[in-house]
């Protein structure tokens, strides 16, 4: 499952030079493509946090937050 997972989003990953060099072709300019990759951190970061569950750990049998 890992390594379908991993192979995946490198195929996912692979892509995304062409898609920039598409861009820069197509808008003459960077500054697009570098809008765009930063939008898409940002909604990496959102999944991330919403999708992620804080971790319960006991310490001595008391539960921590």
């Amino acid at each position: 499952m890992s390594a379908m997972t991993q192979a995946i989003g490198y195929m996912i990953g692979a892509v995304g030079p062409f898609i920039i060099g598409f861009l820069h072709d197509y808008l003459g300019s960077f500054v697009p493509t570098l809008y765009l990759l930063i939008i898409m951190g940002f909604i990496v970061i959102l999944l991330g946090w919403k999708i992620t569950k804080p971790a319960k750990v006991k310490v001595e049998g008391i539960p921590a937050k």
